[in-house]
């Protein structure tokens, strides 16, 4: 059993990371691409051409926006890699879902999916092993994009309840098929082993959400299952 959530923790590491150095070869692409405009504008401004310095200017505000896009995901990719620091530690769920839901953003874009984080301004804090929340989140995430027919809009959204916490998400429309359905399963037994729960109705008339529901502690014994 544990060398089978190690096989999955493996796997999950390696989307994660080939999803964020994409993410990153797009920033440095484009960043290249605006330094080459930025020289052709210079070279124009130096043969007394002034008609370029506004586009030098939008120039330089595009590759500023892309060194703080960069920033962000070396943030995101750092707290990731330290979440596997500490087997139990204190964290935020909304960090959790904001991060795992950019870095499922790509994949998820190849499908027409587009995620959409709506939530509860207090934050959920949560006791337990934050690499296999995130495993589950990005699982969940995944399966979302997976279930759209068609593309569109994934709403994610959290709340508490006592000593429960919840990731709801919900879409237009769900489509179900061999390969949800088997996503479907292996997350819900991925939830059980962390006493948590999946709840989610596909094939039925009304779009129920996707809701993955877990204790706000969790046990280290619970871990080692």
């Amino acid at each position: 059993m544990n060398e089978m959530r190690e096989d999955k923790g493996l796997a999950f590491f390696g989307r994660v990371t080939a999803s964020v150095s994409h993410e990153m070869n797009n920033v440095l692409a484009i960043v290249n691409e605006l330094a080459g405009l930025v020289n052709d504008l210079l070279y124009g401004l130096k043969q007394g051409d002034d008609n370029g310095l506004e586009r030098l200017g939008q120039a330089a505000e595009g590759i500023q926006k892309q060194i703080r896009r960069g920033e962000e995901i070396v943030k995101r990719m750092n707290r990731f890699a330290h979440s596997v620091d500490d087997p139990i530690s204190e964290f935020d769920l909304h960090v959790v879902i904001a991060d795992m839901a950019a870095m499922a953003q790509r994949r998820a874009a190849l499908k027409g999916v587009r995620f959409e984080t709506m939530l509860c301004q207090e934050p959920i804090m949560i006791t337990g092993v934050r690499f296999e929340i995130q495993r589950l989140a990005f699982a969940g995430f995944e399966l979302a994009s997976s279930a759209l027919a068609g593309g569109g809009t994934v709403s994610i959204a959290s709340r508490r309840l006592e000593n429960l916490a919840e990731i709801s998400i919900t879409a237009a429309a769900w489509k179900e098929n061999g390969d949800v359905l088997k996503m479907k399963s292996e997350l819900s037994a991925d939830m059980r082993r962390l006493n948590g729960t999946l709840f989610w109705e596909l094939g039925t008339a009304i779009n129920f959400p996707l809701v993955l529901s877990f204790p706000i502690a969790l046990s280290v014994e619970k871990r080692g299952q």
